[in-house]
């Protein structure tokens, strides 16, 4: 459901703006073809030691469904002019690590957004307290 202030940012923004870096924070998942993937934005984090003493950062995860969250990419993030800016701090591949990565964010409200992913085309995430475990784990929070 919508928060009232969700509802007026989107009255008043006519889908011309989108979240601000602290309205991002949290977990998100979208789950495609048998994978999840999956955001985590926070203030700051100690998950891993590149994030150690960054603010506005995040954890990107993609995982089959019948395993555990893997981390695949780490950095710091913000949003500028409706589009999430990613600055890489380390990927599984280290070939986007010192790279700035920019996407478009679209119908965002408090619950979902869609991110413009060039490779995939759009990708809906939503909004979710934990994020999912293998079949017979306790979910845990990131």
């Amino acid at each position: 459901m919508r928060s009232v202030r969700g509802a007026l940012l989107a009255a008043a923004c006519a889908g011309a703006c989108g979240p601000s870096t602290g309205d991002l924070r949290g977990s998100w998942l979208v789950s495609i073809d048998g994978v999840h993937r999956a955001f985590v934005f926070a203030a700051a984090s100690d998950a891993r030691p590149e994030l150690a003493g960054e603010r506005d950062v995040y954890l990107r995860y993609r995982y089959p469904f019948d395993q555990d969250p893997v981390v695949v990419e780490t950095g710091r993030y913000h949003v500028d002019d409706g589009d999430l800016v990613t600055a890489v701090l380390w990927d599984e591949t280290s070939l986007r690590v010192g790279q700035t990565l920019r996407a478009g964010l679209d119908d965002w409200d408090d619950d979902h957004f869609t991110l413009a992913d060039p490779a995939q085309g759009p990708l809906r995430f939503t909004r979710v307290g934990d994020l999912p475990r293998r079949p017979g784990q306790a979910s845990r929070r990131r």
